[in-house]
């Protein structure tokens, strides 16, 4: 990996960390450290979850973001955790997934990964 994508990827991530904490991960804890690597099309999150006593780590493995239109998404094949129930349960009925992202955060990111 090259060292514009490694920087461009950590730019990417203090991005991506601030908004999962004020928006999608709100309600349900917070990520504590987010890694991109763009190269691989992959994405490791560690979380403190309500509830949980420990972090719980989250992969999104082989990602792309994508445009329709003026609509951005993004699509996941498989989502890897370090909990065996909820990497089973993402395999059996989440995956793939495609979410559609909101406009500032979907053209930050089809432009950059």
């Amino acid at each position: 990996m090259g060292i514009f994508s490694r920087a461009k990827d950590r730019l990417i991530e203090q991005m991506a960390l601030g908004y999962l904490n004020g928006h999608l991960l709100l309600p349900y804890g917070k990520a504590t450290h987010l890694r991109i690597d763009s190269e691989l099309k992959r994405i490791s999150i560690d979380a403190q979850l309500k509830g949980e006593a420990t972090p719980i780590t989250i992969d999104l493995v082989d990602y792309e973001v994508s445009k329709k239109g003026d609509n951005y998404f993004a699509e996941v094949r498989k989502i890897e955790t370090s909990r065996e129930w909820l990497s089973t349960l993402a395999a059996n009925e989440l995956v793939p997934v495609k979410l559609k992202l909101p406009p500032a955060v979907g053209r930050l990111l089809f432009h950059a990964l």
